[in-house]
């Protein structure tokens, strides 16, 4: 459910977008257990990937916990929906960041610490190459969520490849409840949540994983995404 909401708070018409995204993203690491369910589409021209992704989120002991399950599935243009879906799982544990993906026949774990980065990192990147502006607020869900809006500075308007990005991000929980990017023409990445609940009591073994047998393992950092392939 979207609907539009008023927001009088003296805070809303003052604050600036790098205040608000830094408020924003406070709320979120102080949120102690989360679990959401998200459907992002990528279009990259001709290629669209439709994604699924079940998420658990913890703080314990004063580190972050996370595993994300998902789903992926590849349609190209006139040519129908790809007969398979990949899968994908990462976890958090504390101290690893485990990535396992399927490659051909075989299962390819990558292991590595954790990153600083977080689903505002790209926010903030945006923002740096553009302008942003608090847009208002709306309802995504039932939660009261702030519009950030980014987009070209004054002399790149006009360009086919000039960024235009909104967020709607959780007043409550700082959670990204929907955010829309386009990175040029005939490409953008959308995202929305779809379920999502604060609070719960999450079981430890979710945040726990060893890899499969006969997984290939490889420590060492993550392999870097290119802008069109990653989730804003």
């Amino acid at each position: 459910m979207v609907g539009f909401i008023l927001v009088s708070s003296s805070r809303a018409t003052a604050e600036s977008p790098e205040e608000a995204l830094t408020r924003l993203e406070k709320a979120r690491a102080e949120v102690k257990t989360l679990r959401f369910e998200a459907t992002t589409t990528v279009v990259d021209g001709d290629i669209t990937r439709e994604s699924t992704a079940k998420t658990l989120e913890r703080i314990h002991e004063g580190k972050r916990h996370s595993r994300v399950e998902s789903r992926t599935k590849v349609r190209a243009k006139g040519g129908g929906d790809s007969s398979a879906q990949s899968r994908s799982v990462s976890v958090i544990d504390g101290d690893w960041e485990w990535r396992e993906v399927p490659v051909g026949g075989t299962t390819m774990v990558v292991k590595a610490r954790p990153t600083a980065k977080n689903e505002f990192s790209r926010a903030r990147e945006w923002m740096q190459k553009g302008q942003a502006k608090i847009k208002g607020h709306e309802k995504i869900e039932d939660e009261s969520c702030l519009v950030l809006e980014i987009g070209p500075k004054d002399k790149e308007k006009g360009r086919t490849d000039a960024i235009q990005a909104t967020y709607w991000i959780s007043e409550r929980y700082g959670l990204i409840m929907k955010s829309r990017v386009v990175l040029g023409e005939g490409n953008r990445i959308e995202m929305k949540v779809t379920e999502f609940a604060a609070g719960e009591s999450l079981p430890a073994d979710a945040f726990t994983y060893t890899p499969p047998p006969g997984a290939k393992v490889i420590e060492g950092d993550f392999p870097t995404r290119t802008e069109k392939r990653s989730t804003p």
